[in-house]
């Protein structure tokens, strides 16, 4: 049996909640997995005998319960056992003869536990088992609440003996959030007493002042009844993270003499379910943040400085800078790789922008970029010389030139060996670019010239992360659709330039493409409103922000564009933008050479 159809038929027996029902599709899975012609479970009572519960029979449509009148008798029949550590739940009874007779007649039971069992059901029996328990454990549960709520007489001492064998956590709060009842063990162990707070949402929350308060206007909806519960509910968080742990939600009206009466919540912590499928997601992204290595070690070794300035430099009291270094932090990880940790920059980025970033998710995230880095040092060890010329030799080797009199223009060649080259830029930019247009279904070719060129002297290590951002608004709102360029008489293929060059003593990067062009009037009302004007300052309206409609994870914030503004005035340079609708957009950035 694959593993897909094993998660598939163990996601299966967790879709189904009532006992009964969980039993039905017990016996549908028998006829589907073995082939058999009909399928019974039997669940034993009190004193062991079994007690056939549900038929299953095989038909053209589908396998499909039956009346349990309709049981056939005599065989052959092959009993399977659905036991776990806890003894048997139930026997899955097989018949693979083609009669199925309804007639109840007298003859012999062949069930027989030494016939051999099918391997695809085998394979299931441990998910069948687990699920029964859950469900017998569920319907005990819900009769003892019911019946207390129905009798307003506490039997906290019974409910708790049940509560404490469950994994999962339980609460019960009343029409106004207060806690009432039992808890089971697994809440105070995770969420610790409950005697400090007075309503459930601050007792999950904790010090998470946001989620308390989505929280509590989620229950505030389920107890107006306003809309159905199961609606209501759906606008709840169904998983929340707290002190590096996730759980699931689920919640459940409770009644009282028929009445709505409360809220039944239960938690259940899926930590391991969570590290399992970050492990996993991280496992496949490291082969193509080994390819970026590989292609372009300075550019990875500036990639990894660049990343660990920016985390230096957030800090909560400066929101605009922090956000333009969110954004950047985010494109550069994708950019090489890093698909989780952009996702968690992207979640940290909406917190800033809404202003709930806190100190604690500052640290997290610097932290969850600790991990990452010792990730790497597996495959790279801590020497990160590694990685390039060693600057010890690198300047006894200029020394030995400027003694031995050589010619002033090689010296300065040598020194600038020093200083990164722009191809290891473009080259990450035109290695990702196809995989950045992919995901908004465009294809893009890249064209780059001057990748021999050395930046000036100057820490242009912002300047050159932040350039992603106008490669990525050219992809998200320049470039269009295939669709449109052909409609447009335009080649389906888009394509963007990125060139370098040293002109009249200063240093010229530009970004091209033959997009759509600028849409002015955008940028001229969304400039207007932090008193800008457009025609007379183009580029100053450009860096205010955003003229998206919407914020995506390639673009649409602003801040990115904002980010690269400033980097190329702080080395003071100069922008100049070219755009024509239709025909495409040029950036230009030029940088004067120290002297």
């Amino acid at each position: 049996m694959s593993a897909r159809e094993l998660l598939a038929a163990a996601a299966a027996l967790g879709r189904v909640q009532g006992f009964d029902e969980l039993c039905a599709e017990i016996a549908r899975l028998g006829v589907t997995l073995s082939g058999a012609r009909a399928a019974v479970v039997s669940i034993p009572k009190d004193d062991g005998e079994l007690t056939p519960r549900v038929l299953a029979t095989r038909g053209d449509a589908g396998p499909a319960t039956r009346s349990i009148d309709a049981l056939p008798r005599g065989g052959p029949w092959r009993a399977l056992t659905i036991e776990d550590e806890f003894g048997v739940a139930a026997r899955l009874h097989l018949r693979y003869d083609d009669a199925i007779d309804d007639s109840r007649g007298d003859s012999r039971d062949d069930s027989r536990d030494d016939a051999p069992a099918p391997a695809r059901v085998r394979a299931v029996i441990p998910h069948m088992a687990a699920a029964l328990r859950n469900a017998s454990t569920y319907a005990q549960l819900e009769e003892l609440v019911e019946r207390e709520m129905r009798s307003a007489v506490t039997r906290e001492q019974a409910i708790q003996l049940i509560l404490d064998s469950m994994q999962e956590g339980l609460l019960v709060c009343d029409l106004q959030g207060a806690l009432v009842g039992t808890r089971s063990r697994a809440i105070l162990e995770w969420f610790g007493s409950s005697e400090a707070f007075d309503r459930i949402w601050t007792y999950i929350a904790g010090e998470d002042g946001e989620l308390a308060l989505t929280l509590q206007l989620g229950f505030e909806q389920l107890f107006d009844g306003a809309l159905p519960f199961d609606v209501a509910a759906d606008q709840l968080p169904r998983t929340i993270t707290r002190d590096d742990r996730s759980f699931e939600l689920e919640y459940r009206p409770v009644f009282e003499s028929g009445r709505y009466a409360g809220v039944l919540l239960l938690v259940q912590d899926v930590t391991a379910r969570v590290s399992a499928q970050q492990a996993e997601r991280r496992a496949r992204e490291l082969p193509a943040i080994l390819r970026h290595l590989a292609r372009s070690p300075g550019g990875f070794h500036d990639f990894l400085e660049e990343t660990a300035r920016l985390l230096r430099s957030l800090t909560r009291e400066d929101g605009r800078a922090t956000l333009r270094a969110l954004h950047t932090l985010k494109g550069n990880a994708a950019l090489y790789g890093f698909d989780s940790f952009a996702r968690r920059v992207h979640a940290t980025e909406e917190r800033a922008e809404l202003g709930t970033l806190t100190d604690a998710e500052l640290r997290a995230l610097a932290g969850a970029w600790r991990r990452e880095r010792l990730r790497l040092d597996a495959f790279l060890g801590r020497d990160e010389e590694r990685l390039r010329l060693s600057h010890a030799e690198h300047e006894a080797f200029v020394e030995q030139l400027v003694e031995g009199g050589v010619a002033a223009s090689l010296v300065e060649r040598a020194r600038s060996w020093r200083r990164p080259r722009v191809g290891d830029t473009f080259d990450r930019l035109a290695a990702v670019t196809s995989r950045l247009a992919a995901r908004v279904g465009k294809a893009i070719d890249v064209h780059v010239d001057g990748a021999h060129e050395r930046v000036p002297p100057g820490d242009f290590r912002p300047f050159l992360g932040a350039l992603v951002h106008a490669v990525r608004n050219a992809i998200d709102h320049g470039i269009e659709p295939p669709h449109e360029r052909v409609a447009a008489g335009k080649p389906e293929r888009a394509s963007i330039w990125l060139r370098a060059r040293q002109e009249h003593g200063r240093f010229v990067v530009s970004v091209r493409d033959d997009g759509r062009g600028i849409n002015w009037d955008q940028v001229t009302r969304n400039a207007a409103r932090v008193g800008v004007d457009a025609r007379v300052d183009p580029v100053g309206a450009l860096c205010v922000g955003s003229t998206a409609a919407s914020v995506t994870e390639l673009s649409g914030r602003g801040v990115g564009v904002s980010a690269l503004c400033e980097a190329t005035k702080s080395l003071g340079g100069t922008i100049t933008v070219e755009s024509e609708a239709g025909v495409g957009t040029l950036l230009r950035f030029e940088f004067p050479r120290p002297q």
